[in-house]
């Protein structure tokens, strides 16, 4: 959603970390990490700083997810 246009942040997120917390691994296909990365560059900032802005408007309250899958399960 960040790299279509969908989902913004908007201010500047700060690129300072929270004393005390560490780093989280998210696996991302290099399909959806190498454009987001390229969005978040241009729009001067790091895509680790576009994820931490995007997990606290979560937490806050002030932005919803919703995935939708396509596709057939396995039986």
């Amino acid at each position: 959603g960040y790299t279509a246009g969908t989902v913004t942040v908007t201010g500047t997120p700060s690129r300072d970390r929270e004393p005390g917390r560490g780093r989280t691994l998210l696996p991302l296909a290099d399909s959806v990490h190498d454009p987001a990365k390229a969005a978040a560059e241009a729009a001067g900032t790091s895509l680790s700083v576009v994820c931490d802005a995007l997990i606290a408007a979560y937490i806050k309250d002030t932005v919803t997810v919703t995935v939708t899958a396509t596709g057939t399960a396995a039986a």
